[in-house]
């Protein structure tokens, strides 16, 4: 996955126009509510597209 895809992902965006971007995620989790997929890039940036019901409310940045 590319840095420039992930990049166009936004909060409010469904998981099907998540997956229809970026494809499946490498990780999901459930925990308290939310649903958080894990995304991976070529670049070493790591992605966490949180959900709430079925809309992202936030999205989380890191390098490994």
């Amino acid at each position: 996955m590319s840095f420039e895809t992930l990049r166009m992902l936004s909060t409010g965006m469904t998981k099907a126009e998540v997956l229809s971007r970026a494809g499946s995620p490498r990780h999901r989790f459930t925990n308290r509510g939310t649903q958080r997929w894990i995304y991976t890039t070529s670049e070493n940036w790591i992605v966490e597209v949180v959900f709430s019901g079925n809309n992202v409310i936030e999205i989380n940045w890191s390098r490994s």
